[in-house]
């Protein structure tokens, strides 16, 4: 293992203020050549991502190392992190000590107790619902609502002008989008109802045998057993076969429901431009101040909708002083702008010092909401820390779009509190990178563990999980916890101690692409500070920063 330490003039400063209280503690710089990759134990591989590659040869973000070292005896203040996602489990056992309180706001007396205009918002604001309907759960696809947006300006005979080419480049771009995916759909709802028939004719066959067959691992003992005891019997040895394997590849019961749902659905809602998207919220999404919708349900249809306890809980793993403010906007299908907009100024308004907002979209059709709700955070020293995508795309491409994002008309970033964040897995390889991360030297900002990441799911359950979501959920941890611990830092200080305390990774990885399946190229290109983030330096780089300039 080869680790360059290079220690700039304010971390000579950051050690000798620290060096009373705690050892001497070195920067980490960058790792410059790969290593072997190896089998974690399973609890190193539930905690993989709060490793430190100096002392356990694995890629993380070193948290572990940090609070050892570093935090130890420091508390730091509650800091709020709004989480604007789908509905989140504020009553699972690693999560409800960490749900926001909204103090000012009594409970169920239908008032505005604190006149934010929310009433009973006593834990956030669920922005897909009303006062009868808990939750719209379907939505348009981006490019469905661009296309019924533009449709009457755009039929076969429009005239393209100058003053409106990219208007129409857009609607073009959905429109071939939406082609693609109604020819698309009827496959996929096939597909999901020879899954089901297949796996119930299994069931069917080995029901006379074992009468109950769940999707655990007891039925997977009893069903080997059955094996042994029936092994001339090949039609049941079949069934058994074809039943394991569901089982094993993680297509349960209500896998194959919601396969079966979501393609139906599809088809009828979030495709069809008839379908009308805001008939629950009834409320007009080209109008900022068309406001007054939603409810203060923030925990609803669970069972359909994992995502946001999914990140949550990467976001308070191990922390008690991180609270996470809850505000649903995302259900099937793509989020609105309005929705984003206003959930973005809510969080601000109600103390939160950073927003998480781990999904995207191709199209964004009141971009300009999304912006000022934006400049509306940086103003208020507000971080908002977004995902890169898991598409494998070079978001520094002129075709490619991944909203919400801080560039104007032009490609130019207009705010300093905005960062984008890519995926890596465990391994201190070629393979560093998650292979469904997006990248981009100008528009990703950095990197962070997204590949295997342990962590909470509805009804007190746990799984493994993997996407640009669970980058982005880590990286506002610990944006939280520098806020926590040193309060005066500012957005923009924030950010630029999370992108330039990174760990350098200098080797390449893969990046496979149709013409050339065998690329690799530098990690570093990849994203515009071309490091790993690292809680440990970056809580080094604060007290430097908050020393000389607060």
């Amino acid at each position: 293992m080869t680790i360059k330490i290079i220690l700039p003039l304010y971390f000579f400063c950051s050690v000798i203020l620290l060096s009373c209280n705690t050892p001497k503690k070195n920067y980490i710089s960058h790792q410059t050549t790969p290593i072997t990759s190896k089998k974690l134990s399973e609890n190193a591989r539930k905690d993989w991502s709060y490793k430190d590659i100096i002392e356990d040869s694995i890629p993380g973000i070193s948290f572990d190392r940090a609070e050892r070292e570093i935090l130890k005896n420091e508390k730091g203040k509650d800091i709020i992190i709004a989480v604007i996602d789908q509905s989140i489990d504020i009553n699972h056992k690693d999560l409800q000590n960490q749900i926001w309180v909204n103090d000012d706001e009594i409970p169920n007396n239908n008032i505005d107790d604190d006149k934010n205009g929310y009433i009973d918002d006593i834990n956030g604001w669920n922005y897909t619902g009303n006062n009868s309907i808990i939750s719209k759960k379907y939505s348009h696809y981006d490019y469905t609502r661009t296309v019924k947006a533009y449709k009457n300006t755009f039929p076969e005979e429009a005239e393209v002008t100058k003053n409106n080419s990219i208007a129409y480049q857009t609607y073009q771009r959905a429109k071939n989008l939406l082609d693609k995916k109604l020819k698309s759909v009827p496959q996929d709802i096939e597909y999901a109802n020879n899954v089901y028939k297949w796996k119930n004719q299994a069931r069917k066959g080995i029901s006379k045998y074992l009468v109950e067959l769940s999707d655990d691992n007891v039925t997977l003992k009893k069903l080997d057993s059955l094996k042994l005891k029936h092994s001339n019997d090949s039609t049941l040895i079949q069934n058994i076969n074809i039943f394991t394997g569901f089982v094993i590849n993680g297509y349960t019961d209500r896998y194959i429901q919601n396969l079966q749902l979501e393609s139906n659905n599809a088809l009828n809602k979030q495709l069809n431009l008839e379908f009308n998207e805001r008939e629950v919220t009834n409320d007009n999404p080209s109008d900022i101040n068309n406001k007054g919708y939603g409810n203060n349900i923030v925990n609803s249809d669970l069972n359909l909708f994992s995502h946001g306890t999914i990140v949550s809980g990467v976001i308070a793993k191990k922390t008690n002083n991180l609270k996470i403010m809850p505000l649903p906007i995302v259900g099937y299908g793509s989020t609105h702008d309005k929705d984003i907009a206003l959930a973005i100024r809510y969080a601000v308004d109600n103390g939160a010092k950073v927003i998480n907002m781990s999904f995207g979209k191709s199209f964004s059709l009141y971009k300009n909401m999304v912006d000022e709700a934006i400049k509306y955070a940086e103003k208020n020293n507000v971080l908002i820390v977004t995902s890169a995508g898991n598409d494998n795309h070079d978001m520094d491409r002129k075709t490619k779009f991944n909203y919400p994002d801080d560039r104007d008309s032009n490609r130019k970033e207009f705010v300093s509190n905005f960062i984008k964040v890519g995926g890596t897995s465990a391994n201190v390889n070629n393979e560093l990178m998650y292979s469904m991360s997006n990248y981009g030297a100008q528009n990703v900002d950095l990197f962070a563990p997204a590949e295997d990441i342990y962590t909470t799911v509805p009804n007190n359950e746990y799984k493994y999980d993997a996407g640009t979501s669970l980058a982005a959920a880590i990286t506002s941890k610990v944006a939280g916890i520098l806020y926590s611990h040193y309060p005066d830092l500012t957005s923009k200080e924030v950010k630029q101690i999370l992108t330039e305390s990174g760990v350098g990774y200098k080797f390449k990885v893969k990046l496979p692409t149709r013409e050339n399946p065998e690329q690799q190229v530098p990690f570093s290109q990849l994203s515009k500070s071309g490091k790993v983030l690292n809680a440990y330096n970056a809580l080094i780089m604060a007290d430097s920063i908050a020393t000389i300039n607060h």
